[in-house]
């Protein structure tokens, strides 16, 4: 009964430092609870009383320590058999003091518990060993009141029911020769909703109906030992009991003979029940919450660990058997599985890690199902400066940095591809202008040398053939561009109105033959490419200056802003904390707003050849120069009141 696994580890650690602060507790939670015994000091100050009491403290917890519990109720019973307590008489300790101390003593313990457990499941267990001890020191206690009050046959039924009531758990007689329970104390009203002169009819076979039926063969198989086991140990069941309201409630009963023949046949069964509803549904989700760690690490193929480093042992999660293709192992045997040309690194890792705490790395692990590729993350535990334990998660990333292999492949097989596109389109780019030239040269030729002797319709064709030719040129020409554009090159400082100046020189003969008017306000130096932002000026300048009404004379007007964000932005805008805006705008045509996007394809017109010369690059390259510099270009315009493209450069 008294044989317990972590109590004395938990009352060592309350001697280390504690024991004040666990008599301070008591003693709050004792006038809190109106302890009868308290009246007796209730003339000394909290001060002295703390000290009084921290000698008897000591005592009980070095008995717990040395796991000698029941010497010390023992020991205890026989001071108060003896009339030696101190201060107080043998009869000034009444009924509701051996449980409410007992109760006091048991609540303040479970919560030190708290502090002290590692986790959930050791608490469960500190607490579970908790009770018992308090409920065999209640239980002895009331043997020994009785033996003591055994004289005062009025005095006795009184003051034991009143011990039983005042007890925080729902306490219970069962006769086993009639098969019957005989009391059960009013604490069964609150914890179950029946009266107490209700159950006390009860017989075995409604007992057990009562019981969740998944539950009653766990019940009998514990209490059937009880039975013909002369020790009088205290068994402990957790089990479901069903509430007058019909839902089932848990509860743990802790059962112990309470009274025999001469010759040892058991006749009555002495239990206390607690209800535990809250502490399962906790450990309820707990167990659920841990099915769903695991679940995930299956699906991300994670698998967790902890490795005692002082004792070389190691447990894991079921997803890390899998990866690793087996149990947990000693490190050295762990090691031999580590590919031969990591494990010299993996062994500095962990060496590393024993003394910065961290351990973050990737290797090569040959596994039972073939090689793998690990990223092993853990942190170290140190205890007086000296690493214990390593805790931490090993991911199977072999499929990841497959695909990354292929995608580096695919990356670099496309970047090739791109080179091999941008030479092909330089060699037949000048391949097709050889022979473009030669008709224009020899159109021109039949034209000066034929011209008064050809037929009308003959010098309309070959206009047609020139004509033909020189869109030919300027697409090869714009296909150029637009391949110049999509070769990387880097940024530098430079200024933005240099190149609007730069980019009017080169259409100076458009300037000049439409008289257009273009303004600025100043643009910035900025970060840019210069060559490639000088044909996104000198295509939107060309471009406003193509589209102009019948009539008017182009006015460009270029002006600039900063902005600290963009509303509504471009998906490959590149995030800044400050953009450069530039806006140009003229008086042209306009469009409909539904081309706002389509104008920036490769190719696309709005208008016929006839109406507009052109290839329907430009614009493709503008917008292909300002995403090369992690910006975004938009347009915006309605037929016939000009168009507005804003430029967004982040800075």
């Amino acid at each position: 009964m008294y044989d317990f696994r972590h109590l004395p580890e938990f009352a060592r650690y309350l001697l280390n430092g504690h024991v004040r602060q666990l008599v301070e507790d008591q003693l709050a939670l004792s006038k809190e609870m109106k302890v009868p015994v308290l009246r007796f000091f209730s003339h000394i100050p909290d001060e002295q009383m703390i000290e009084l009491s921290m000698e008897g403290a000591t005592e009980l917890l070095e008995y717990l320590a040395q796991n000698k519990a029941r010497e010390q109720i023992t020991l205890a019973l026989e001071k108060w058999v003896a009339n030696q307590l101190p201060m107080l008489q043998q009869v000034d300790l009444v009924a509701e003091d051996l449980t409410l101390i007992n109760y006091v003593r048991g609540r303040v313990f479970k919560n030190w518990a708290a502090k002290f457990a590692r986790d959930n499941h050791h608490l469960q267990s500190l607490v579970d060993e908790i009770d018992v001890y308090f409920l065999g020191s209640t239980t002895s206690a009331t043997t020994t009141y009785i033996d003591i009050l055994k004289n005062k046959i009025e005095e006795e039924s009184h003051l034991s029911t009143q011990l039983i009531n005042a007890s925080p758990g729902l306490v219970f007689l069962f006769d086993l020769k009639r098969e019957r329970l005989v009391f059960v104390n009013e604490k069964v009203k609150d914890l179950l909703g029946y009266p107490p002169r209700e159950m006390e009819d009860w017989d075995l076979e409604t007992v057990y109906s009562k019981v969740y039926p998944e539950d009653l063969e766990s019940l009998i198989k514990k209490l059937l030992p009880l039975a013909s086991d002369p020790s009088h140990r205290t068994i402990d069941v957790e089990y479901r009991f069903l509430h007058q309201s019909g839902k089932y409630v848990w509860l743990r009963t802790y059962s112990v003979l309470f009274k025999t023949t001469k010759n040892g046949r058991p006749l009555q069964l002495l239990g206390q029940s607690f209800d535990i509803s809250s502490q399962k549904e906790i450990s309820i989700s707990l167990e659920k919450r841990e099915e769903q760690l695991l679940a995930a690490q299956e699906l991300a193929r994670v698998g967790s660990f902890e490795w005692d480093i002082q004792n070389d042992t190691s447990t894991v999660t079921p997803e890390l058997v899998k990866i690793l293709g087996d149990t947990s192992r000693p490190i050295e045997e762990f090691l031999s599985k580590v590919h031969p040309a990591d494990q010299g690194k993996m062994r500095k890792e962990i060496e590393k890690a024993l003394k910065t705490g961290e351990h973050d790395f990737e290797y090569r692990y040959l596994a039972p199902d073939g090689e793998k590729i690990l990223w092993g993350k853990a942190v170290v535990l140190f205890k007086d400066g000296k690493p214990y334990l390593m805790k931490g998660t090993v991911q199977d990333i072999t499929s990841r940095k497959k695909a990354e292999q292929e995608l580096k492949q695919k990356t670099m097989d496309l970047q090739r591809s791109n080179e091999n596109l941008q030479q092909f389109a330089s060699i037949a780019s000048h391949d097709l202008n050889e022979p473009l030239r030669k008709i224009a040269t020899f159109t021109d030729l039949v034209m000066a040398a034929e011209g008064d002797k050809l037929s009308e319709r003959s010098k309309g064709y070959l206009k047609k053939v020139m004509d033909s030719s020189k869109r030919m040129r300027g697409m090869i020409d714009d296909i150029l561009a637009f391949s110049a554009v999509n070769k990387p090159q880097q940024p530098e400082p430079y200024s933005l109105q240099s190149i609007l100046e730069e980019a009017i020189d080169i259409l100076e003969h458009q300037v000049k033959q439409k008289l257009a008017v273009i303004t600025s306000d100043g643009l910035p130096r900025a970060m840019i490419i210069p060559f490639q932002m000088r044909q996104l000026f000198q295509n939107l300048l060309s471009n406003s200056i193509k589209f102009v009404k019948k009539g008017e004379h182009p006015r460009i007007e270029i002006t600039h802003e900063y902005a600290d964000h963009v509303e509504h932005p471009e998906p490959g805008l590149k995030p800044a904390d400050k953009y450069l805006v530039i806006r140009f705008r003229d008086n042209g045509i306009g469009f409909e707003k539904e081309y706002a996007d389509r104008i920036f394809g490769l190719f696309n017109r709005l208008h016929g050849k006839q109406a507009y010369e052109g290839t329907g690059i430009g614009l493709a390259i503008c917008r292909k120069a300002a995403e090369n510099h992690g910006g975004s270009l938009k347009a915006d315009s309605e037929p016939g009141k000009g168009a507005l493209f804003t430029l967004y450069l982040p800075q």
